[in-house]
């Protein structure tokens, strides 16, 4: 008698049948917080595997996954530029919270670390977020949205690119959800409150509207959905001072140190050395709000990158250095964890 056959079809029955028997028990009243949590995560993870299973049959069919190329013999040098200000983007129309309970969706930078909420959208019993990245990008030729994109793709994370100002005024909530179907489950902007100049550095303005913002950051308060911005021009909506100063880190470089919280969230980085911060932009600016958590800083306790969990229960991360560093630098994984620890399985 013949064996059944045993290929990857048989094992994606398997995980399928798992899936459809994971989701309708997370409405399930009997179980705890905790319980439903530990599901949906499991779920995340199994419908992740589902959505790669095209690589896993070419592999078993013995396609070759990748073709290697040489890499070039230094790194590329990519221009660095200063940003400027602009206005602040508006808060979500949101009740402060007061207490955050324990739970993975927070950026985790030490057990005293305030941490996201983990309560379902208002109106919502049960919610889902789709295993996807939204990254907004300001008008698409952003030295960093390369990196960004080629980060995401060395990890197999799904992502979505949005060019601002090719989609004016168009990034609504329903774009960015479904009633309790959200369609993103983390946010990268390009530029720290989406900055940008139309004419060469004499004016700066956000590539997002402030109807656009308001959802943007609505979606992110009551999805708990994280957001990392890759490049920023230090102010209120980081939690950070107007900068003391910035400058090209070419002819003068930095000698940056991983802070307590920035040793857990880049245990990968040696901390016993300094990080050498060189041919990129760096502004040097302090906190101005107490959730702020220096991430890297220089001598005089300037933070290089910082994260801080928002009054509304959004959890934001931002980086004062100019593209050029991030894509020389061996800390892009680490912040790609900080953003979508939900998405690569791992938590910061």
């Amino acid at each position: 008698r013949a064996l059944p056959e045993a290929g990857p079809n048989r094992y994606r029955e398997h995980l399928q049948v798992a899936c459809d028997t994971i989701r309708p028990r997370l409405a399930n009243p009997a179980l705890a917080a905790a319980d439903v949590h530990l599901l949906r995560r499991l779920l995340e993870r199994l419908e992740r595997l589902e959505v790669d299973w095209p690589r896993i049959e070419a592999a078993c069919a013995g396609v070759p996954m990748e073709t290697l190329r040489l890499a070039p013999v230094a790194p590329p040098v990519i221009p660095t530029n200063p940003l400027g200000p602009v206005d602040l983007p508006p808060l979500p129309a949101l009740p402060t919270i007061s207490a955050f309970p324990t739970g993975s969706h927070a950026l985790r930078t030490g057990s005293s670390s305030t941490e996201a909420v983990t309560t379902p959208p208002p109106g919502c019993t049960n919610w889902t977020k789709a295993m996807n990245v939204l990254v907004i990008s300001t008008d698409g030729t952003e030295a960093d949205l390369g990196a960004i994109q080629e980060g995401l793709g060395f990890h197999t994370i799904p992502y979505t690119t949005w060019i601002a100002t090719q989609k004016a005024g168009q990034l609504t909530s329903a774009v960015l959800a479904t009633g309790c179907n959200g369609k993103y489950q983390g946010v990268i902007l390009t530029t720290g409150a989406l900055s940008y100049s139309p004419d060469g550095g004499a004016t700066w303005r956000s590539a997002l509207t402030a109807a656009e913002w308001q959802a943007l950051r609505t979606y992110e308060a009551q999805f708990h959905v994280r957001e990392i911005s890759w490049y920023v021009y230090p102010g209120a909506d980081q939690g950070l001072n107007p900068p003391s100063s910035g400058s090209d880190t070419t002819s003068s470089p930095i000698n940056a140190t991983l802070t307590a919280a920035g040793r857990t969230v880049f245990p990968y980085v040696n901390a016993a050395n300094p990080v050498p911060i060189t041919n990129a932009w760096a502004y040097r600016a302090t906190a101005s709000d107490p959730n702020v958590t220096p991430l890297l800083v220089d001598s005089a306790n300037n933070a290089l990158v910082s994260s801080r969990v928002t009054s509304d229960g959004r959890d934001d991360t931002g980086r004062e250095l100019g593209p050029d560093q991030l894509l020389r630098k061996p800390i892009d994984p680490g912040a790609l964890r900080t953003a979508l620890a939900q998405l690569t399985g791992s938590e910061s």
